[in-house]
């Protein structure tokens, strides 16, 4: 219901919700549990989107640090918190922190799920993301294409997964100058879509 609320903008109501869930499973769990660490992450991605990063950022912490600390520091969930709080520095501008938490969390990744789990794709997607945003264009035309390759193989050519990479392929060749394959990718992507 949180998740839900959030999704619909309704962040003073899902607020105290949050803030609930972390109490009663901190009181029944213990403060180390891992379900105290996904209430966490929850309250600090609607944080984020309230812009309260100090706060979305001490949470996101925490949440790391009891996953890291309940399930290994090598777990994949770890990664995934890894990367939530890289987005909240990307948001920031802090791209050197981000950057490092990226490259942390794909580790990780590569490594607990394999080299083709689509989780690992959203990863590099974002990375690539944030490399095009410093104008690092050859290198995030790599991770992109290494993440739509994933989506592909793991999820197919028509998934929703799969044709949001491609977009985000065709903006960043458009960023470093390749208009031409961009739009080629821009249809492939639409006629996917269309014919899917």
């Amino acid at each position: 219901m949180t998740v839900l609320m959030t999704t619909q903008g309704r962040f003073d109501e899902a607020m105290p919700l949050y803030e609930r869930a972390i109490e009663v499973f901190e009181k029944t769990l213990g403060s180390d549990h891992p379900n105290v660490a996904t209430a966490c992450n929850n309250q600090a991605q609607l944080l984020e989107a309230q812009g309260r990063y100090a706060d979305a950022e001490r949470l996101y912490r925490r949440a790391l640090k009891i996953t890291q600390k309940a399930l290994g520091d090598e777990n994949p969930t770890v990664s995934l918190r890894l990367s939530n709080l890289a987005g909240l520095m990307y948001a920031q501008g802090r791209y050197k922190d981000a950057e490092s938490l990226y490259r942390r969390a794909i580790a990780i990744g590569e490594k607990a799920l394999g080299p083709e789990h689509p989780d690992l794709a959203t990863r590099l997607n974002n990375y690539a993301g944030l490399l095009s945003d410093q104008g690092r264009h050859e290198e995030a035309t790599r991770m992109i294409e290494h993440a739509v390759r994933i989506f592909e193989n793991s999820l197919g050519a028509d998934h929703p997964h799969t044709n949001t990479a491609r977009g985000w392929e065709a903006k960043i060749r458009s960023r470093s100058g390749s208009r031409t394959v961009a739009n080629f990718v821009r249809r492939i992507a639409r006629f996917l879509h269309l014919t899917g």
